[in-house]
C-alpha cells in the first residue's frame, strides 16, 4: 500500500492530493531542519544546512503549486538553456543615387568665326604663321599648315572645331564659368595660344575671382600688338572678349 501511495505521489499525473502530504512534510522537515540548524551552528559547518535549505525550498514549491516531485526533480538535474540572442535584423544596403556629372556650358563658336574669319587657302597671318580655314595653323593630324595647303567649307568646320575641343581641353577651364565665359576665355586662347594662356596674368585673376574693373583692364591692354605693333582688330577683339565675358 504503501508503495502505491509513493508511486502515485512522485508521478506527475497522480489524482493523489500532494498539497496536503507537502505540508505535513514541510512541519516535519522543518522540525528537522530547526535541529540540524542549530547543530550545524554549533559546529560551524554551514555546508549541510545550506543544502536542506534548498531541498526544502524545493519541497515547499512542490506542495503550494501543485508540482509533483518528479518534475522538481527532474527540471533540478536538467541544465536550462543558455538565452539565445535575438537575431539582428537585415539591413538592406541603400544603393545611392548614381551622381550625374554637371553638363559644362557649351561654347558660341559664331563669334569665333566672326574674328577669324575662314579662308580655304593657306594664308600667313600678322604673326607671319601660315593659318588656314577659321584660323587653324596645324591640321588635325598635328601636321603644321604649309603654303599651298587648302582645305574645303565642311573641312574648315572639322578643323574649328577639333581645334575648339582641343584647346578647351589644355585650358582646364572651372565648372563655374557659364556658356559666355567660356567662349571669352577661348576666344583669347585661340587667338594667343596654349602657352600665353597658362603663363598670362588675365588667367591668374579670372580663376581668383578679381573684381570687374581689374579682369578688364588686363584684359584690353594686352595681347593686342604684332610685331610690337598694335592692331585695330585685335583691340576690338579684346574688348569684345572682356565684353562677353561679363555680360
Amino acid at each position: 500500500m504503501i508503495r502505491e501511495f509513493l508511486k502515485a505521489y512522485f508521478s506527475s499525473n497522480s489524482e493523489v492530493s500532494s498539497r496536503r502530504v507537502n505540508i505535513l512534510i514541510f512541519i516535519l522537515f522543518f522540525i528537522a531542519i530547526s535541529c540540524i540548524g542549530m547543530f550545524t551552528l554549533w559546529v560551524k559547518n554551514m555546508t549541510v544546512f545550506n543544502v536542506v535549505i534548498d531541498a526544502v525550498l524545493w519541497i515547499i514549491v512542490a506542495g503550494l503549486f501543485g508540482v509533483s516531485a518528479t518534475d522538481v526533480l527532474n527540471r533540478r538535474k536538467q541544465p536550462q538553456p543558455a538565452p539565445q540572442p535575438e537575431p539582428e535584423p537585415e539591413i538592406e544596403p541603400i544603393e545611392p543615387e548614381p551622381v550625374q556629372p554637371k553638363p559644362k556650358a557649351t561654347i558660341d563658336l559664331s563669334f569665333i568665326k566672326k574674328h577669324e574669319g575662314c579662308k580655304l587657302q593657306a594664308y600667313k597671318c600678322p604673326a607671319g604663321v601660315w593659318t588656314i580655314g577659321y584660323g587653324s595653323t596645324r591640321h588635325p593630324n598635328g601636321m603644321p599648315v604649309k603654303k599651298g595647303d587648302s582645305i574645303t567649307a565642311d573641312q574648315a568646320e572639322q578643323y574649328l572645331l577639333h581645334e575648339a575641343s582641343t584647346r578647351m581641353a589644355q585650358m582646364g577651364l572651372p565648372d563655374w564659368m557659364n556658356a559666355n565665359q567660356r567662349t571669352a576665355c577661348l576666344s583669347w586662347q585661340y587667338n594667343c595660344g596654349q602657352g600665353a594662356w597658362m603663363k598670362s596674368n588675365l588667367r591668374k585673376m579670372i580663376l581668383a575671382k578679381a573684381n570687374e574693373a581689374d579682369i578688364r583692364r588686363q584684359w584690353v591692354t594686352k595681347y593686342i600688338t604684332a610685331n610690337g605693333k598694335p592692331l585695330p582688330g585685335l583691340i576690338r577683339r579684346r574688348k569684345e572678349e572682356a565684353d562677353l565675358y561679363f555680360s
